[in-house]
């Protein structure tokens, strides 16, 4: 189980997202866990991002980075995005849900048989494929995790590594999730027959529950697991990393600090590399 949150840390690592200002402009940016830690707030603006965009994910391949907005009905449009130019191609979506935490998923295309679910979104208490050819969400591959978590919503999920056992009959993927609470917790997603299945457990807590349901973003960078935190009664965003996970000790926690008063959600966290010159 992780440690308590300190405030002792200085890595410097590059991290990208989708920052959103209090107007709701947002831009796709270049954000350094050092300069946060020593106070220097400001952020770079790669591009704007003309979106509201609060989430991205790679796919399992490495090559294809998707990113879903929020509209004001609360649904979500999937775009693939190009990180050398960060220009966003619109798929579409026919769904009724927002996308509020994406992921790749090995097992949803052996549940739906569809082959191209290969996407995973969490909402509410639940995980979900989504068709990466059309945006859609498949409500048919849903699958709950209300009785595993302490909180009542997942605001953030991140994927660990796939995994295949019976020469390919038991697919699925390891995962991140944090939840409402704080609440931090290792999860298998996998398939056996086509039958969807999940095995759930907590691993620690980040101690910072927020009144949020979306507006967080989970990113686990082979090493570290780093989580943007967005709370509706502060309207602060800040950074949380726990490092060093897989350490006999089970590594740290740690608060790498506030965001500026002019950020609101700092959504989609990953890392890509921007190459595009004006």
């Amino acid at each position: 189980v992780g440690t308590a949150t300190v405030e002792v840390v200085c890595p410097d690592i590059d991290l990208n997202a989708a920052i959103f200002d209090p107007e709701g402009k947002v831009a796709f940016a270049r954000i350094n866990t050092k300069d946060l830690i020593q106070g220097i707030t400001d952020y770079e603006v790669l591009k704007d991002a003309d979106r509201g965009i609060i989430d991205m994910s790679w796919d399992l391949s490495g090559e294809v980075l998707y990113a879903a907005d929020l509209s004001d009905d609360f649904t979500s449009t999937l775009y693939p995005l190009d990180p050398a130019t960060l220009e966003l191609t619109e798929i579409g979506s026919d769904s009724q849900i927002a996308f509020l935490g994406m992921a790749p998923s090995t097992a949803m295309p052996a549940v739906s048989g569809n082959e191209n679910e290969t996407m995973l979104t969490i909402y509410g208490p639940y995980l979900l494929g989504i068709d990466v050819s059309t945006g859609t969400a498949d409500t048919g591959s849903l699958v709950s995790v209300e009785e595993d978590i302490d909180g009542t919503n997942l605001i953030g999920i991140a994927h660990i590594e796939p995994f295949e056992y019976y020469d390919g009959a038991l697919t699925g993927d390891a995962y991140f999730l944090v939840d409402d609470q704080s609440s931090v917790y290792y999860a298998m997603v996998y398939q056996y027959a086509g039958t969807p299945y999940t095995d759930v457990q907590k691993v620690g807590s980040f101690d910072a529950p927020v009144n949020a349901d979306h507006y967080n973003s989970l990113y686990y960078d082979g090493e570290n697991l780093f989580w943007s935190r967005f709370c509706y009664d502060t309207e602060v965003a800040s950074l949380y990393m726990w490092a060093d996970l897989w350490s006999e000790d089970d590594g740290s926690i740690y608060f790498l600090g506030d965001f500026a008063e002019s950020v609101w959600p700092v959504g989609g966290l990953v890392r890509f590399e921007f190459t595009f010159l004006p």
